[in-house]
């Protein structure tokens, strides 16, 4: 692990040393990153395939979002459409529930902003499970990011760095 090397590509695990920076500084979560800023987000669409539900899930559930190294609360805000087994290949728009073995396109939104990418464009930072009482209850990929919350509310600037507080 104690290695150089002159480059390393996006999801690899490395240690750098920033001058300036302290090591209490840095939090699990954190992201680095050159050639521009990686966007903060409250909100983001995704493809999910729900896993071990055991009540139907609706408009307002919240469970711990886990990102790579990130953890945070996410929040149903609307289930876009899905495709359950007795559907097949049809997607049914705006169901009420989802359920165990569902796959749906749905929108969460954050309390606090957290550094996100849609799959296509970074896997590791697209790609995340839903855990609720120790149990992974869906697994997705982002589709969309925005940095606002539906309606138009900026979000504060967050206090810390994004990821486990």
């Amino acid at each position: 692990f104690h290695s150089t090397k002159p480059t390393a590509t996006a999801g690899e695990e490395v240690g750098v040393a920033v001058p300036g920076l302290r090591a209490e500084q840095v939090h699990r979560g954190m992201v680095l990153s050159t050639g521009g800023r990686i966007g903060v987000v409250t909100w983001f669409q995704a493809k999910v395939v729900m896993r071990q539900v055991v009540n139907g899930i609706r408009r307002g559930y919240e469970a711990l979002c886990v990102v790579h190294t990130a953890t945070f609360r996410a929040r149903l805000h609307r289930i876009v459409k899905r495709k359950t087994k007795s559907t097949g290949d049809v997607w049914e728009e705006s169901p009420s529930m989802l359920t165990t073995g569902d796959m749906a396109i749905v929108e969460f939104t954050l309390e606090k902003r957290q550094v996100l990418q849609p799959v296509a464009e970074c896997p590791g930072l697209g790609s995340f499970a839903l855990l609720d009482d120790g149990r992974t209850v869906a697994v997705g990929l982002v589709l969309q990011v925005e940095s606002q919350a539906p309606g138009g509310t900026a979000a504060p600037a967050p206090a810390r760095a994004p990821g486990r507080r």
